[in-house]
């Protein structure tokens, strides 16, 4: 859905570029000048728009670091991370086994959860009301109410934050849809019982059907982020069903190889050298699917890939 090389470098931390997709300032500014338009005061829009925004990229920051630590436990390659407004990916290699899979999923969420306990005893201590509403974002309001009536700008902070981990908490892991954590924990499952190949068909499919699901519930109440999330889903399963096709599972587990026809080329059509530098490219990109998965890849490089696996089925 977006083209990770359509981002800038926003710094480097623990070994690891972060980048920002371009849409994601345009979206803080929508929503900034929106409150502008509404005649938010000033205070309302630090309160209620930017730190809250602020704080759910931080978290998703946090998030993705909790995969990238978990990848380099197992000895995994780790690449970028990318920042979109509908959330974060981090570019990681293949997993070896399903416990590797199953951990390196898990460890965003857990982050997250970490995080929420953590903010929730700093709001105790510092007299917050707290009530099961504050553990379901978005179902109440009354105790932010009473917190902007009573003035505790800290504790709004300390409620916004906790809210916010809860939500990627509950998000991640009831979003049963590969390539979400969620999906990914469901698909580490279904590789040990099924095996790799059989589990991740299996895991991409319930995927596409997952997307549907919401892309409908997008459209019908009108929740537009929604409906952008389940378009993402259903390109990044579809796209990975479809190289099913033509790769076959390296004995390590962790890596593919891919199938190469027993006559690649096209006689006349193409010379000795076109066929060699075709297959160099492909090489390259393969090469880059196995160090940093199929995310990783630029749009141009997603086309060509597209154009050698119709190429090859049709031999």
């Amino acid at each position: 859905m977006f083209h990770w090389n359509w981002s800038f470098r926003l710094g480097r931390l623990f070994r690891t570029d972060i980048l920002i997709h371009w849409t994601l300032p345009v979206f803080f500014l929508f929503y900034i000048l929106r409150g502008v338009h509404y005649q938010y005061s000033w205070l309302s829009i630090l309160l209620f728009i930017l730190l809250p925004y602020l704080f759910l990229f931080a978290s998703v920051v946090a998030h993705e670091f909790g995969h990238v630590f978990a990848a380099r436990r197992y000895g995994n390659v780790v690449g970028y991370i990318v920042l979109t407004p509908i959330g974060g990916a981090v570019m990681i290699g293949n997993s070896r086994t399903p416990k590797e899979e199953f951990v390196v999923a898990a460890a965003g969420p857990a982050v997250n959860l970490f995080l929420s306990i953590a903010a929730l005893g700093l709001y105790w201590l510092g007299g917050g009301l707290v009530g099961w509403e504050l553990l379901l974002p978005f179902s109440d309001e009354r105790i932010l109410l009473f917190l902007w009536a009573k003035q505790k700008w800290g504790l709004i902070l300390l409620y916004d934050f906790i809210q916010t981990q809860v939500f990627l908490l509950l998000f991640n892991l009831l979003m049963l849809a590969y390539p979400m954590d969620g999906g990914r924990i469901f698909y580490s499952i279904l590789w040990k019982k099924k095996g790799r190949e059989a589990g991740l068909k299996l895991a991409c499919e319930v995927a596409k059907g997952f997307s549907l699901f919401m892309g409908l519930v997008g459209i019908v109440f009108g929740m537009l982020m929604l409906v952008v999330i389940g378009i993402f889903i259903w390109l990044q399963a579809d796209q990975t069903l479809r190289q099913l096709g033509w790769m076959a599972w390296g004995r390590g587990g962790g890596n593919f190889e891919y199938e190469r026809p027993i006559s690649p080329s096209r006689g006349a059509e193409r010379s000795e050298a076109e066929e060699e530098e075709f297959q160099k490219r492909l090489d390259e990109i393969l090469d880059k699917i196995n160090r940093s998965g199929l995310s990783s890849l630029t749009w141009r490089e997603r086309r060509f890939l597209k154009k050698a696996s119709r190429k090859y089925k049709n031999k």
